[in-house]
């Protein structure tokens, strides 16, 4: 089963923390481990994983606000769960996001309840 990280989003905190490459995570994670994985591998602590990305994410969305870019009611509401959605992505449990072929299940004319 593959655990790649969504998007190949930046990882330099993540690689950072770990004490290796963006290249070399990238690597790692496109051969099927999880971020947790890797920082077990590396004799690193997975919650100082997630503590590491956490607080790059923090200074991201501040600087944003600092730069008029958001305010801070949507800091505030970007940071709301952030912690147990970088656990989550840490972990290799990503949500299920719609792909091309994606379509809501909606009743439609031929619905019948109890046919979902």
């Amino acid at each position: 089963r593959e655990h790649h990280f969504p998007f190949h989003a930046k990882l330099e905190a993540a690689a950072k923390y770990l004490g290796m490459s963006e290249s070399e995570l990238r690597t790692s994670l496109d051969g099927g481990k999880t971020l947790a994985q890797v920082a077990r591998d590396r004799d690193k602590s997975v919650e100082g994983l997630v503590d590491a990305l956490l607080a790059d994410a923090q200074t991201h969305l501040e600087e944003a606000v600092k730069a008029g870019r958001l305010t801070e009611a949507e800091k505030k509401e970007m940071l709301a769960g952030l912690e147990k959605r970088i656990t989550d992505l840490v972990n290799g449990r990503f949500p299920l996001l719609p792909g091309p072929g994606f379509r809501r299940l909606e009743p439609g004319p031929h619905h019948r309840p109890g046919s979902f």
